[in-house]
């Protein structure tokens, strides 16, 4: 699916093409390269790396569930807005219910499709605080690789997040 996203994206750069038209906002096949195919990249990696770990859920959670939830939400019943220096426009009612509780919401849920080990709430509070400002500030089309790594050095710096 990767080499797809770059093939389309960068050589072929078709703006008719169905890839195009369905995955980019602007319907600029160089729109590819960024959201898509970071976003396979990073899934590609939790997948094969961090499969069946809480940290990867977390991760897949605040990224699939949570960043995919944001900006419909925002745009929807996004009323008050903000902007930070290297980020874009965004809402607080996009990042609050689409990333924060789309962060928590989706871990529980896979938490109980997979049988991991919980985790308490209070952590996963912090974490989905996290997640939710460092997608704030992600610079320009760069939150799918942002947010993965922001959580996964919080973690290593402090490991009693995900007990």
């Amino acid at each position: 699916m990767s080499l797809k996203l770059f093939y389309k994206g960068a050589i072929l750069a078709d703006p008719n093409d169905i890839d195009v038209r369905t995955m980019s906002r602007s319907s600029s096949p160089s729109e590819l390269l960024y959201g898509p195919l970071q976003f396979t990249l990073v899934m590609i990696y939790l997948g094969t790396q961090m499969f069946m770990t809480v940290e990867g859920v977390i991760i897949i959670s605040a990224l699939g569930i949570g960043d995919g939830l944001a900006p419909i939400i925002g745009r929807y019943y996004g009323n008050i807005k903000y902007r930070f220096p290297l980020g874009g426009q965004k809402s607080v009612e996009g990042s609050f219910f689409g990333l924060f509780l789309g962060t928590i919401g989706g871990f529980l849920l896979f938490n109980r499709l997979f049988g991991l080990r919980d985790i308490a709430m209070k952590n996963l509070g912090i974490i989905g605080v996290i997640a939710t400002f460092a997608e704030a500030i992600a610079p320009g089309n760069c939150d799918n690789v942002f947010i993965p790594i922001v959580l996964h050095f919080t973690f290593q710096r402090y490991p009693w997040l995900l007990e």
